[in-house]
């Protein structure tokens, strides 16, 4: 059974990590989070300064937490150039997610890691801090890419 570990504990995230990166700058509107989950169809994105060093992470799950879409009840709401749609028969209003600050809503400071790190690191660090998503930096913290739970479900897939 342990060999069957050691191919965690050699592969490196850079390997594996997703590098299409999707990032919002730290002092964007709200509702820009919500356009990136929809128009990039992510689950998490990192949230970066003007040097594009990380400085938090958010998720679908935060948003959520925030502000739940609403339930359309009417096609013609389809036409509004105020709503952002968050599936076929929700949405969300741009004014609402705007009235709250991104930096007070985000993940700040997340753990980040190398992408010389191993996958074990990752998935010790994921499961003992309930994470499922970490950003992936260089040595300047600036972003590289993701490492979610997809990327490392894909990767282990490869050997079944």
């Amino acid at each position: 059974m342990e060999h069957s570990f050691e191919i965690l504990k050699q592969t490196k995230i850079k390997h594996i990590m997703n590098k299409e990166l999707v990032t919002i700058n730290a002092d964007d509107e709200f509702s820009e989070v919500q356009i990136k989950f929809t128009q990039d169809h992510v689950t998490h994105v990192v949230v970066v300064d003007s040097q594009k060093k990380v400085v938090g992470l958010v998720s679908q799950k935060y948003l959520y937490r925030t502000q739940s879409p609403r339930k359309m009840i009417s096609e013609e709401m389809e036409f509004r150039p105020d709503l952002l749609k968050d599936g076929d028969d929700t949405f969300y209003t741009k004014e609402m997610l705007d009235s709250y600050i991104l930096s007070h809503i985000m993940q700040k400071k997340p753990l980040c890691l190398k992408p010389e790190d191993t996958l074990a690191e990752a998935i010790l660090q994921m499961a003992n801090k309930k994470l499922s998503c970490i950003p992936i930096v260089d040595a300047q913290n600036e972003i590289q890419g993701t490492l979610s739970h997809f990327e490392i479900i894909t990767f282990l897939g490869r050997f079944c």
